[in-house]
């Protein structure tokens, strides 16, 4: 059981002397034999990157770390950094073609997140490829691989791919078309498009067929009239698994009740409307008019809701916290020049308002006054209120 503990986390490569594995392996020839022994020590790497300067040598080490074990199945994660990224181009070496090519066919899990890095290669792989891929997650903001081509046709690396289950693509607002990607949308329980651009129309058709979804992240980067009046024309998207939705919309979007309206999410409790890159862009309303027609459509309980950097009035803030005392996650991210509204923050501190919380995230103005609700919640706790008695707080600075 120890040794089977001390293997059951990612070994970090490069690895120290400290790595509870190896510090076993060390203390008598009987016990490496053991350690060296274990499948998993070999299959389950996490890369790091950003704290080796020799990062096209760590490539070759983690090549041959995964050697050890020919059979099992593996994941590839890797942290970065663009020095690092940097040295990797000056060395004319692609770390799609250089890690994930090698070993492609045996890869459960491949979760890599670049700063710059290229990863336009993955979608050139044959049809084949990834049979035994469960988890897809690529982030970067070197991505620029076009998808559209003359012929048409879906990219060959998704015709088959039977295990995928969860996907994730983080881009610099690379402008991706969903029909060309051809990933196998009935099946997938995740999908997350980040920074990322994909047509509401196509996000629609993509959900439409989508309905084992759980969880799933998007960016709306347009909605004009002419879009709001077809979608408006949609039939409805019911999806009855989804319990995890975070939506982006592009500043510029005034109302997007539009893109939520054909959606029906009975059983949705974590939601997460936000602008994107919120920190450098221009206040943005909050649309109740889209909250509640959402909450009126399908009679969802939250959990948790993030309202982030959105100019949200005191009436509708106390209209959706009243009208959700299930939430036990709530996170509101202010402008630094919005105050929070004083008999808000009374409810707060009294457990009139959000009677389950539990954790609590919020932007740092005015500070005191927030502290000042927690501390009479917390209070409330020790006093025997009970379910307060879990209630923390963690500050945001906008």
């Amino acid at each position: 059981m120890i040794f089977a503990n001390c293997v059951a986390i990612p070994i970090i490569l490069p690895p120290s002397a400290q790595e509870p594995a190896l510090a076993l392996a060390a203390t008598c020839r009987s016990w490496r034999n053991i350690v060296l022994n274990i499948p998993n020590l070999w299959s389950n790497i996490f890369i790091d990157f950003s704290s080796c300067r020799q990062t096209v040598e760590l490539l070759e080490y983690a090549k041959a770390w995964l050697s050890r074990n020919k059979t099992s199945l593996i994941p590839l994660r890797n942290s970065t950094s663009r020095w690092a990224e940097r040295r990797m181009q000056q060395a004319n070496v692609d770390p799609i073609m250089h890690l994930v090519a090698p070993y492609l066919d045996r890869c459960r899990e491949i979760d890599l997140r670049f700063l710059e890095a290229p990863i336009d290669e993955f979608f050139t792989f044959p049809t084949g490829s990834i049979d035994r891929l469960e988890v897809l997650h690529l982030e970067t903001l070197g991505f620029s691989m076009p998808f559209t081509y003359a012929s048409g046709a879906p990219l060959e690396v998704f015709r088959s791919a039977p295990r995928l289950r969860r996907v994730l693509f983080s881009t610099d607002l690379c402008s991706i078309d969903p029909h060309a990607l051809g990933l196998p949308w009935a099946q997938l329980t995740g999908l997350h498009f980040i920074a990322t651009y994909i047509p509401p129309l196509a996000i629609h058709t993509i959900l439409s067929g989508s309905t084992v979804l759980r969880d799933c992240s998007l960016s709306i980067i347009q909605l004009d009239d002419a879009l709001a009046a077809a979608l408006a024309r949609l039939p409805d998207c019911v999806l009855p698994a989804l319990r995890s939705l975070m939506v982006e919309f592009s500043p510029e979007t005034i109302d997007y009740a539009p893109f939520l309206r054909p959606l029906v999410l009975p059983a949705l409790a974590d939601l997460e409307l936000r602008p994107p890159d919120a920190g450098r862009l221009p206040h943005c309303p909050w649309s109740q008019r889209a909250y509640t027609s959402l909450l009126s459509r399908s009679g969802f309980v939250l959990h948790r809701l993030a309202i982030l950097h959105y100019m949200v009035t005191p009436q509708d803030l106390r209209a959706v916290l009243s009208g959700m005392p299930s939430l036990t996650d709530f996170t509101l991210h202010l402008w630094e020049t919005t105050p929070w509204d004083a008999t808000i923050l009374h409810g707060i501190g009294t457990g009139a308002l959000l009677p389950r919380l539990e954790a609590f995230t919020f932007s740092a103005f005015p500070t005191p006054d927030v502290l000042a609700a927690l501390e009479a919640r917390v209070r409330m706790g020790r006093s025997g209120g009970g379910e307060y008695v879990h209630c923390a707080a963690c500050i945001h600075r906008a």
